[in-house]
């Protein structure tokens, strides 16, 4: 739980340092009429436990609606993105360190055409969060993965691409950081900056794969690789970005258990050609909500009880959402739907709960 409250804080002080540009205003907020669906009974319990609070004091998964403090709180949404520092809390410890010490990094939220790195200007411009952690990989990528006696390598890496953002430009093999071409091993790719021989395009494009796959990773989901027939163990991805300084040991501990859980264990992976690649998958509340369910069950060792499993997805304490499941499951339902964290099982444990 302390790791979990440092993730917390690191996540928010790295948002704050390096935003350039966030402006809230600039996207389409949809307000509400009625009141936070969890109002009436936040009301009703704080009256009957005027010392106790309705949310936890360190928030996961939202940080737009607080009971303790707006009791008439009427729900928003902003259908173009998500809380940056909740998409930020996700990303492992060392990694957070790592961009909150960077003295390069520039991060902008503007409500354009699309995002996008600029590698020699170290810049991420996003239109919303579900581009963050796939523009961290880009910076990662440029700045992280080259070792400190690799700079003519970084900076010809950085120079490869023009200021037109036409075709990536190809190196001499020598002139490519050695972390890259042990990426290229890993997805079985042609050499340090292409998937496969000829031009680089979006869909070869090395620096482009790294950064789909640093998503996917992040959000704890099977890797991208080339169909070739060799067989894989994730566990030789994981060491690699754990030595690389992007993840910690808690990070492969959470995503060997969460890779456990979903079927796959060491082989968790999508098999794709560059002709069949998709650009990545948003990033949603219920996965967030997820890593911190999962996250949770594996420290304790055990499955969380409904409980357990409501506060940590509606940031509520355990004593409220235990009052709240007792008093009224609809207003806990439509808050998870409201929070877009309702699974259908987890509706049909709270309906079935006595």
């Amino acid at each position: 739980m302390e790791l979990a409250k440092r993730t917390v804080g690191l996540a928010t002080m790295v948002f704050d340092k390096h935003r350039t540009g966030l402006n809230g205003g600039r996207y389409t907020v949809m307000m509400g009429i009625e009141l936070h669906p969890l109002a009436r009974l936040a009301a009703r319990y704080k009256r009957d436990n005027p010392k106790s609070r309705v949310h936890r004091q360190q928030k996961l998964v939202t940080k737009r609606y607080d009971l303790d403090e707006d009791p008439d709180v009427k729900p928003f949404s902003v259908e173009k993105t998500l809380e940056p520092n909740i998409v930020l809390k996700i990303l492992p410890k060392v990694l957070l360190t790592r961009l909150l010490a960077d003295p390069l990094l520039k991060m902008a939220m503007h409500d354009g055409m699309g995002s996008d790195y600029e590698a020699k200007e170290a810049k991420i411009n996003i239109k919303g969060t579900h581009d963050f952690i796939h523009e961290i990989g880009h910076h990662a990528w440029s700045y992280y993965l080259p070792g400190v006696e690799e700079v003519a390598q970084r900076d010809a890496v950085i120079g490869a691409t023009p200021d037109d953002h036409s075709t990536r430009h190809t190196l001499p093999f020598q002139m490519v950081p050695q972390r890259q071409k042990a990426y290229s091993q890993l997805v079985d790719g042609h050499d340090g900056q292409r998937l496969v021989a000829g031009k680089v395009t979006r869909a070869t494009d090395l620096d482009e794969h790294f950064a789909r796959n640093f998503d996917y990773l992040i959000k704890r989901k099977p890797l991208s690789v080339m169909p070739a027939k060799s067989l894989r163990d994730i566990r030789k991805f994981l060491e690699f970005y754990l030595v690389s300084g992007l993840i910690d040991q808690e990070f492969v501990d959470s995503y060997m258990y969460i890779a456990g859980k979903e079927g796959a264990g060491g082989r968790f992976f999508k098999i794709e050609s560059p002709s069949r690649f998709q650009d990545g998958d948003s990033v949603t509340m219920d996965r967030i909500a997820l890593i911190h369910v999962l996250d949770a069950e594996r420290r304790v060792g055990r499955q969380l009880t409904l409980t357990e499993e409501l506060a940590i997805r509606l940031d509520l304490t355990l004593g409220f959402a235990e009052f709240a499941l007792a008093k009224d499951k609809t207003a806990l339902i439509k808050t998870l739907e409201l929070y877009r964290t309702d699974e259908p099982e987890l509706i049909d444990r709270i309906r079935a709960n006595r």
